[in-house]
């Protein structure tokens, strides 16, 4: 069995080539409240490689509710929403992968409305409000914030 290839992961260079050429203003236009426009060729290549989708509030919440009632898990609306788009193009051919960004309780009165369930902080969190804010700010650049998130991060070995 051959491994799973999603089409994106072969064509990110592509991506990434085509919107290094972006118009040296765009970041600025942005910023000012200004409309910016892609450029014909990264809007093609982007249409190539990724599909989109949208659902109502009552889809995600049903979708909310489903996913609950299938599986035990309480998915936020965004993963909701993405679920519920992920349905309408799986073909029932090829795998259909969905990661979930946030956390229930971000979303706790939607998730209760759609399913009667309170959302709950994972263990260990529930005197996370107590705690002092931390913040550390970092000069824009990638090789230090690169070397914060590798000292920092219980998912990496400090020697990575």
């Amino acid at each position: 069995m051959q491994p799973i290839r999603p089409r994106w992961i072969s064509r990110f260079p592509q991506i990434s080539n085509v919107s290094c050429s972006r118009p040296l203003g765009a970041t600025a236009d942005l910023a000012a409240g200004h409309a910016y426009q892609l450029p014909q060729a990264l809007r093609d290549t982007i249409g190539e490689i990724f599909d989109a989708g949208r659902a109502t509030q009552a889809e995600a919440s049903a979708r909310i509710l489903a996913c609950y009632a299938e599986t035990g898990y309480l998915c936020d609306p965004h993963t909701a929403v993405a679920l519920h788009v992920a349905e309408q193009f799986n073909d029932g051919q090829t795998p259909m992968i969905t990661l979930s960004t946030a956390h229930p309780i971000k979303f706790s009165e939607t998730v209760q409305q759609a399913t009667g369930r309170v959302a709950e902080l994972p263990t260990g969190q529930q005197d996370r409000e107590a705690l002092p804010e931390q913040v550390t700010k970092l000069p824009n650049d990638l090789e230090t914030l690169a070397r914060f998130i590798r000292r920092n991060s219980s998912a990496m070995p400090a020697s990575a």
